[in-house]
């Protein structure tokens, strides 16, 4: 009687060859704006530290120079600068022509009656002078490719960060990169060693209502270890001509995008830096898109 047997064989055997040929679900991540419809966000690039400011130190330079006084007042500037940024930007995004999608920060400036962490009005004022235009000018495509490729890094980062898609259909497990560079030296760094990663992934594609939300993980790492020699030596640096010099940056987050209506419906990140050598800074900003 080996019939049965032969059947359900080929019964177990149907049903998994099924189940390998099944297609993984593909989505398409785009930018989706109605005629003279504009996407707006709170866009928050701010400091977690306790006291809302990065640690910075300026390694010594000032107190080999002998003048403990200036570094002071460097910091106290630093400092100045840091607790007069803005409280979060307000991120446009409006699609005036075909398949251009314009992107726009504007600074919303903090409380004055709760700002005190200057006492120099001038100072402060000028600050706001600075602020009172547009932060990023900047486009993507669409499907989420980088438009501005002319953009200074620093606002490409930003661009990039909360903007840019894959520009392809992807499923759960694929990964691309964006296109963010935190680390920028020149001729005056001799590397001995760097790392660099840079992965946005798809970990899951949600059913919600009649939508596919696909949920995000970005996973980028820039590392760089090398001497800074300076091309001359001011008075009283000599013994510091060549000073160990490390970047490291660390940017983590997870987001959520809407198939239906192509926009994020949520983005929550985190930036780590550490710098040391002529300069000491470290930080932990957090990167976050809210409607």
């Amino acid at each position: 009687m080996p019939q049965p047997r032969i059947y359900l064989i080929c019964i177990f055997f149907s049903l998994n060859l099924a189940a390998f040929c099944q297609t993984p679900e593909t989505v398409f991540m785009k930018w989706k704006l109605k005629p003279n419809e504009t996407i707006a966000y709170k866009a928050y690039m701010s400091e977690n530290s306790p006291n809302g400011a990065k640690k910075i130190g300026f390694g010594g330079m000032f107190k080999s120079l002998g003048t403990d006084t200036a570094e002071a007042g460097m910091q106290k500037i630093m400092q100045q600068i840091q607790g007069l940024a803005p409280e979060y930007y307000i991120a446009s995004l409006t699609e005036q022509k075909k398949d251009v999608i314009d992107i726009e920060l504007i600074a919303k400036k903090k409380d004055k009656a709760k700002d005190k962490t200057t006492d120099e009005p001038g100072f402060a004022q000028l600050m706001d002078a600075m602020a009172s235009g547009p932060s990023l000018r900047g486009a993507v495509h669409e499907d989420g490719a980088i438009q501005s490729f002319y953009l200074k890094t620093e606002q490409k980062n930003i661009l990039a960060l909360f903007f840019q898609l894959p520009a392809k259909p992807v499923k759960v497990g694929d990964e691309w990169q964006i296109d963010t560079h935190f680390t920028n030296m020149d001729q005056s760094f001799k590397c001995d060693s760097s790392f660099r990663k840079n992965v946005v992934k798809v970990t899951g594609i949600e059913d919600v209502s009649n939508d596919k939300v696909v949920v995000i993980s970005y996973d980028i790492v820039e590392y760089a270890k090398g001497n800074f020699f300076f091309p001359f030596s001011p008075p009283g640096m000599e013994s510091q001509k060549n000073i160990p010099t490390l970047y490291k940056t660390i940017f983590k987050a997870t987001a959520r995008f809407s198939i239906e209506k192509g926009r994020w419906l949520s983005y929550e990140g985190e930036l780590q830096s550490v710098i040391t050598g002529i300069m000491q800074a470290e930080g932990t900003q957090r990167y976050a898109l809210l409607n």
